[in-house]
Protein backbone atom coordinates (compact mmCIF):
# COMPACT_ATOMS: atom_id res chain seq x y z
CA UNK A 1 0.00 0.00 0.00
CA UNK A 2 0.98 3.66 -0.32
CA UNK A 3 1.19 3.96 3.47
CA UNK A 4 3.62 1.03 3.76
CA UNK A 5 5.78 2.48 0.98
CA UNK A 6 5.84 5.87 2.70
CA UNK A 7 6.78 4.35 6.08
CA UNK A 8 9.51 2.19 4.53
CA UNK A 9 10.95 5.27 2.86
CA UNK A 10 10.78 7.24 6.12
CA UNK A 11 12.82 4.61 7.99
CA UNK A 12 15.62 4.94 5.40
CA UNK A 13 15.69 8.73 5.27
CA UNK A 14 17.03 11.44 7.57
CA UNK A 15 16.30 15.05 8.43
CA UNK A 16 13.84 16.96 6.28
CA UNK A 17 13.33 14.06 3.86
CA UNK A 18 12.34 11.75 6.72
CA UNK A 19 10.19 14.55 8.14
CA UNK A 20 8.29 14.90 4.87
CA UNK A 21 7.73 11.13 4.67
CA UNK A 22 6.49 10.84 8.26
CA UNK A 23 4.30 13.93 7.73
CA UNK A 24 2.71 12.30 4.68
CA UNK A 25 2.14 9.10 6.70
CA UNK A 26 0.53 11.23 9.42
CA UNK A 27 -1.84 12.74 6.86
CA UNK A 28 -2.83 9.29 5.59
CA UNK A 29 -3.50 8.03 9.14
CA UNK A 30 -5.37 11.22 10.06
CA UNK A 31 -7.62 11.13 6.99
CA UNK A 32 -8.53 7.52 7.78
CA UNK A 33 -9.46 8.48 11.38
CA UNK A 34 -6.49 6.66 12.94
CA UNK A 35 -5.49 9.51 15.27
CA UNK A 36 -3.16 7.44 17.49
CA UNK A 37 -0.95 6.60 14.51
CA UNK A 38 -1.27 10.08 13.01
CA UNK A 39 -0.09 11.54 16.33
CA UNK A 40 2.88 9.14 16.36
CA UNK A 41 3.77 9.94 12.73
CA UNK A 42 3.58 13.72 13.23
CA UNK A 43 5.74 13.34 16.35
CA UNK A 44 8.36 11.46 14.30
CA UNK A 45 8.09 14.09 11.56
CA UNK A 46 8.68 16.82 14.14
CA UNK A 47 11.77 15.08 15.52
CA UNK A 48 13.11 14.51 12.00
CA UNK A 49 12.58 18.15 10.98
CA UNK A 50 14.31 19.33 14.19
CA UNK A 51 17.28 17.03 13.58
CA UNK A 52 18.05 18.47 10.14
CA UNK A 53 21.25 20.47 9.74
CA UNK A 54 19.11 23.39 8.50
CA UNK A 55 15.75 22.96 10.23
CA UNK A 56 12.76 24.21 8.24
CA UNK A 57 10.41 26.23 10.42
CA UNK A 58 7.46 25.36 8.14
CA UNK A 59 7.96 21.64 8.68
CA UNK A 60 8.36 22.09 12.43
CA UNK A 61 5.31 24.36 12.75
CA UNK A 62 3.04 22.20 10.59
CA UNK A 63 4.12 19.02 12.41
CA UNK A 64 3.33 20.61 15.77
CA UNK A 65 -0.01 21.88 14.47
CA UNK A 66 -1.09 18.51 13.03
CA UNK A 67 0.20 16.65 16.09
CA UNK A 68 -1.97 18.97 18.20
CA UNK A 69 -5.07 18.34 16.07
CA UNK A 70 -4.54 14.57 16.40
CA UNK A 71 -4.19 14.98 20.17
CA UNK A 72 -7.36 17.12 20.23
CA UNK A 73 -9.31 14.40 18.40
CA UNK A 74 -8.04 11.91 21.03
CA UNK A 75 -9.17 14.33 23.78
CA UNK A 76 -5.60 14.72 24.98
CA UNK A 77 -6.15 18.42 25.48
CA UNK A 78 -2.98 19.25 27.45
CA UNK A 79 -0.80 17.77 24.69
CA UNK A 80 -2.87 19.59 22.07
CA UNK A 81 -2.51 22.93 23.90
CA UNK A 82 1.26 22.59 24.34
CA UNK A 83 1.85 21.92 20.64
CA UNK A 84 -0.55 24.61 19.47
CA UNK A 85 1.19 27.21 21.64
CA UNK A 86 4.61 26.07 20.38
CA UNK A 87 3.47 26.05 16.75
CA UNK A 88 2.34 29.70 16.96
CA UNK A 89 5.93 30.94 16.77
CA UNK A 90 6.61 28.91 13.60
CA UNK A 91 3.40 29.52 11.63
CA UNK A 92 3.57 32.83 9.74
CA UNK A 93 0.59 32.68 7.38
CA UNK A 94 -2.33 34.69 8.81
CA UNK A 95 -5.04 32.23 7.74
CA UNK A 96 -3.14 29.23 9.09
CA UNK A 97 -2.51 31.17 12.30
CA UNK A 98 -6.24 31.96 12.55
CA UNK A 99 -7.04 28.23 12.36
CA UNK A 100 -4.32 27.49 14.95
CA UNK A 101 -5.79 30.03 17.40
CA UNK A 102 -9.28 28.64 16.74
CA UNK A 103 -8.12 25.16 17.75
CA UNK A 104 -6.22 26.61 20.72
CA UNK A 105 -9.38 28.44 21.86
CA UNK A 106 -11.45 25.26 21.63
CA UNK A 107 -8.76 23.31 23.48
CA UNK A 108 -8.60 25.91 26.25
CA UNK A 109 -12.38 25.82 26.46
CA UNK A 110 -12.29 22.04 26.98
CA UNK A 111 -9.70 22.60 29.72
CA UNK A 112 -12.07 25.17 31.31
CA UNK A 113 -9.52 27.96 30.74
CA UNK A 114 -12.32 30.28 29.68
CA UNK A 115 -10.51 33.63 29.76
CA UNK A 116 -7.60 32.25 27.74
CA UNK A 117 -10.06 30.70 25.30
CA UNK A 118 -11.76 34.07 24.76
CA UNK A 119 -8.38 35.71 24.07
CA UNK A 120 -7.49 32.96 21.58
CA UNK A 121 -10.84 33.36 19.80
CA UNK A 122 -10.09 37.10 19.44
CA UNK A 123 -6.61 36.35 18.05
CA UNK A 124 -8.14 33.86 15.60
CA UNK A 125 -10.59 36.52 14.36
CA UNK A 126 -7.83 39.16 14.09
CA UNK A 127 -5.66 36.83 12.00
CA UNK A 128 -8.57 35.85 9.74
CA UNK A 129 -9.28 39.54 9.06
CA UNK A 130 -5.57 40.25 8.57
CA UNK A 131 -5.62 37.49 5.95
CA UNK A 132 -8.69 39.17 4.37
CA UNK A 133 -10.94 36.17 5.00
CA UNK A 134 -14.20 37.59 6.35
CA UNK A 135 -15.95 34.25 5.85
CA UNK A 136 -13.45 32.50 8.15
CA UNK A 137 -13.85 35.35 10.68
CA UNK A 138 -17.61 34.76 10.59
CA UNK A 139 -17.14 31.02 11.11
CA UNK A 140 -14.83 31.64 14.08
CA UNK A 141 -17.36 34.06 15.60
CA UNK A 142 -20.08 31.41 15.17
CA UNK A 143 -17.96 28.81 16.98
CA UNK A 144 -17.16 31.35 19.71
CA UNK A 145 -20.89 32.07 20.11
CA UNK A 146 -21.65 28.35 20.42
CA UNK A 147 -18.99 27.86 23.10
CA UNK A 148 -20.32 30.86 25.07
CA UNK A 149 -23.84 29.46 24.87
CA UNK A 150 -22.56 26.03 25.91
CA UNK A 151 -20.84 27.58 28.93
CA UNK A 152 -24.01 29.51 29.81
CA UNK A 153 -25.86 26.21 29.95
CA UNK A 154 -23.58 24.79 32.65
CA UNK A 155 -23.19 27.76 35.00
CA UNK A 156 -25.22 28.08 38.20
CA UNK A 157 -24.93 31.87 38.26
CA UNK A 158 -27.90 33.61 36.67
CA UNK A 159 -25.87 36.81 36.25
CA UNK A 160 -23.02 35.01 34.48
CA UNK A 161 -25.52 33.05 32.40
CA UNK A 162 -27.16 36.26 31.15
CA UNK A 163 -23.77 37.87 30.42
CA UNK A 164 -22.61 34.82 28.44
CA UNK A 165 -25.85 34.66 26.44
CA UNK A 166 -25.57 38.36 25.66
CA UNK A 167 -21.98 37.88 24.48
CA UNK A 168 -23.05 34.87 22.41
CA UNK A 169 -25.78 36.87 20.66
CA UNK A 170 -23.29 39.70 19.97
CA UNK A 171 -20.83 37.24 18.37
CA UNK A 172 -23.59 35.82 16.14
CA UNK A 173 -24.58 39.34 15.04
CA UNK A 174 -20.96 40.13 14.16
CA UNK A 175 -20.72 36.83 12.29
CA UNK A 176 -23.82 37.78 10.30
CA UNK A 177 -22.15 41.06 9.29
CA UNK A 178 -19.07 39.24 7.99
CA UNK A 179 -21.17 36.68 6.13
CA UNK A 180 -23.24 39.50 4.61
CA UNK A 181 -20.03 41.29 3.58
CA UNK A 182 -18.98 38.13 1.71
CA UNK A 183 -22.46 37.84 0.13
CA UNK A 184 -23.24 34.67 2.09
CA UNK A 185 -26.90 35.55 2.63
CA UNK A 186 -28.02 32.14 3.94
CA UNK A 187 -25.23 32.00 6.53
CA UNK A 188 -25.95 35.59 7.56
CA UNK A 189 -29.64 34.86 8.02
CA UNK A 190 -28.97 31.70 10.03
CA UNK A 191 -26.59 33.59 12.31
CA UNK A 192 -29.16 36.33 12.94
CA UNK A 193 -31.92 33.80 13.65
CA UNK A 194 -29.67 32.00 16.16
CA UNK A 195 -28.78 35.34 17.77
CA UNK A 196 -32.46 36.17 18.19
CA UNK A 197 -33.13 32.78 19.82
CA UNK A 198 -30.19 32.95 22.23
CA UNK A 199 -32.30 34.20 25.16
CA UNK A 200 -35.24 31.83 24.61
Amino acid sequence: SVLNDVLKAAYRLEGTNAGNAYFLAGNIFFNSGDYENSLESYSRALNAFKSDMNPQSDGIGESMFNLAISAYRLERFDLAKTNLVLSSSFIKDSIRKARMFLYLAQTQFRLKEYDNASNSFELAIDNALEGDDAELAGQILSVFASRLQERAGITDSQTLRFTLLELSANQRQKAAEYFKYKDLTAESGTSLVLASKTYQ
